[in-house]
């Protein structure tokens, strides 16, 4: 990550610092979207496994 980032940085290229920007943005909101279902689907198999 540092290599891309100095890359970027030395190339003064804000086009592409935004792009990845963006990009991990992107990543944590799936992250957290995947995360939120799994949270559901255990919580979901918990209570059917206590009733």
């Amino acid at each position: 990550m540092l290599e891309v980032y100095d890359r970027v940085i030395s190339n003064r290229n804000h086009q592409t610092l935004v792009m990845l920007t963006i990009l991990l943005v992107g990543l944590y909101i799936v992250l957290e979207a995947l995360e939120w279902v799994r949270s559901g689907i255990m919580h979901d198999a918990a209570h059917a496994f206590i009733w």
